[in-house]
Parts: structure tokens; sequence; C-alpha cells
């Protein structure tokens, strides 16, 4: 208290009209405190509503923004600046390129009431997977799960405008949730870079609001197939290094179509483990069933060889013969075991048979689940 009152100052700024205070609040915001910058835009969109309303309306915005916390109230202007726009940001801030997007043409009273709240309540079901109102919720949020473990949210634009466009249409919701799921992971797989997943989903956007049949063939929802071959090249491809984000998200889809229908698994800590070890032991039986080391380059970083475990990696255990991993490594854990880790406890060996056998079963299993033949 004695350094407030001792080394603080207080200034009161007033102005003779409204549109001055505003102005004059994101000037001095520019110049202070690093605010978020959907601070600015709120003194913009309220600067225009009649002063009557800008009460009810700061509550209404606040409200919003405290059901979605400020970092992902900041995301939903990113994602409906996207839709708008259907263009990565280029130059400038996104308050500019909001302001422009989507400010230039409204009222700030349209937006509150036919942009901000309605966007805010589906991106809140898309981004929490929890849409809900519907027979096919617990599909379409099984898909939106698989999305929201994706290493980017690029696909929830798309997203947002069909489930807004087609709000009540649990149906059409579904089907189109399926399809951008699949895209997004055929993106994912071949890890495209962020202008190829920008240009598809505003490709995706522009067919949603033209109306255009995103079912079709040929529309830019459908994978292609040219890309159907890459995604299944990439698949019979190593795909794990420590640094890649590809593998969890990966096994836990595939581990999906494995689990029982409806199954959902709270699991704190999730683990890539190979059954192979990356680096066996001299002497141990993994060098007695894969003798050559050209058998065990092929296998280990493969699909095949990859199992998930809801604890942390032990080092000590990876090297461990295959019996005895299965029976305390692999087993021992305080939740149930994912589906993919099961039905490699219930192989009697470990052999480049066995994962020759395995890598088919799980490429066929997302060739069928995503239609890639």
């Amino acid at each position: 208290g004695i350094y407030v009152t001792q080394n603080c100052y207080l200034v009161v700024v007033s102005t003779t009209d409204r549109e001055s205070a505003h102005r004059i609040f994101s000037v001095m915001n520019d110049r202070g405190l690093d605010l978020s910058p959907t601070d600015a835009l709120k003194a913009d969109v309220l600067g225009t509503i009649p002063p009557e309303l800008e009460s009810a309306y700061a509550d209404k915005w606040e409200g919003i923004e405290v059901e979605l916390g400020r970092n992902s109230f900041r995301d939903l202007f990113a994602h409906v600046r996207m839709i708008y726009q259907k263009t990565k940001q280029r130059r400038g801030t996104l308050e500019d390129a909001f302001r422009s997007a989507v400010l230039g043409s409204i009222t700030g009273q349209q937006f509150v009431d036919d942009v901000l709240d309605p966007y805010a309540g589906v991106y809140i079901n898309v981004a929490r997977s929890s849409y809900d109102g519907s027979v096919y919720a617990d599909g379409i949020n099984g898909f939106l799960r698989h999305l929201n473990r994706l290493d980017n949210f690029d696909w929830i634009p798309p997203a947002m405008s069909y489930f807004r466009l087609k709000e009540g249409d649990g149906e059409s919701i579904s089907k189109f949730a399926k399809d951008l799921e699949r895209l997004a992971y055929g993106l994912f797989i071949r890890r495209a870079n962020l202008n190829e997943r920008i240009s598809r989903y505003a490709l995706i956007l522009r067919g949603i609001e033209q109306g255009v049949d995103l079912f079709s063939v040929d529309s830019p929802l459908q994978l292609s197939p040219q890309e159907k071959r890459e995604i299944l090249g990439k698949l019979d491809e190593p795909i794990y290094n420590p640094y890649s984000p590809v593998p969890t998200p990966l096994l836990l889809r595939l581990d999906s179509w494995f689990a029982s229908p409806g199954a959902i698994y709270q699991r704190s800590t999730i683990s890539v483990e190979h059954v192979l070890p990356q680096h066996p032991s001299a002497g141990s039986e993994w060098l007695e069933r894969f003798p050559g080391s050209e058998d065990r380059e092929y296998w280990t970083h493969r699909l095949a060889n990859l199992v998930l475990l809801s604890r942390r990696k032990n080092t000590r255990a990876s090297n461990w013969d295959f019996q005895r991993k299965k029976t305390e490594y692999f087993q021992k854990s305080d939740a149930p075991p994912f589906p993919l880790t099961i039905q490699v406890v219930n192989e009697n060996e470990w052999t480049p048979a066995v994962l020759e056998r395995r890598q088919k079963e799980l490429i066929d299993a997302l060739k069928k689940e995503w239609r890639l033949g």
C-alpha cells in the first residue's frame, strides 16, 4: 500500500464525446499495457452502439469472454476472420484484419447479435467436442475429439461455418464432420504445410457459402485419388521419430477403430512405445528374432511395431524381451489398456511375419475408415 501511494499516479483523461473517448482508448492501449486484440475491437464495437444499449451489450460481450476464457476468446475472433476473409492473415494485426473483413459492413449491434454470439456457441461445441441436441451427437463428438488432437486448428473455421449453417440438422453435420476429419488427418499425415491447409479450407468455406455439394467426388472436402495414394504410402512408411507430432494422434485414431462403440477413455498420460526396441541389447532375444539389421531397421518405426501406454516411458523396460515386456510393462497400468495394446499382448511372439500381418491389418482398417481404396 505504501509503495502504491508514494510511487504511482492516477491520470484521468476526459473527452467531450464518446467517439473521442473510444479513439483515445485505442491510442493509449497501443502504447501501454499489452492488451488482447479483442480489447481494442471491443472499444470499436461498443463505440457504435447507442448509449442506452451500450451497457447491455458490454455485459453480453464480457459474458461470452468469461465463458470462453481470454485465449479461446481471441482464437474465436481469428476463426471468424478466416470465415469472412477466407485467406491467411497476410499483414498487420488481427484487429486490422478483423475490422476490414468483418466489421466494415455491419453495425456493432449486428456483430454482437448475429456474429459473435452465435459463433461463440458453435465454437464451444466444436473446440470442446460438446455438440448436443441430436441422435447423431455421439458420432459428431467422436470426430471432433479426433480433430482436436491434431497439431493445428485450421479445420475449425469450416467446421464452425457448416455447423452454424446446418444448425439442427444432425445428419448433415455428422456427414460433414466425418469427411472433415478424414481430410484433416489426410493433410496431417502428408505433413501438408500451413499454406496448403489454409488454401484447402478456404475452398471449403467458399463452397459452404455458395451452396456447393461438398459430398460430390470433386468437392474440396473430398480426397483426390492422388491424395489417397499419398496417404496410403505415408501410412506404410516409418511414422515414428521423437519430434514428429503424427504417431500419437494417428495411433489414437486407429485405436478408436478397435474400441467398443461409444467408449471414451480419459487418460492423463499417453506415450508411444516400440515393441521391438529401437536399440536391442547385445545377446537379447530380439537379436535372435530379428537377426538381420535390415529387418530391424525396416520394422522399428513402422505402425505395426508401435503401441500406446497409459504411463510414461520406461527406458529400462523398453529393451525387455517380449514376454516380460507384455506382462510387466504393457499390462501393468492403473488405466484400462488400449485396444491396440491388447492386440499386441495377445500375440505369442513378435517376429517379422507377425509385424507384416499386423501392418496390413492396421492399414486396411484405416483404409476402410477413411475410404482410401
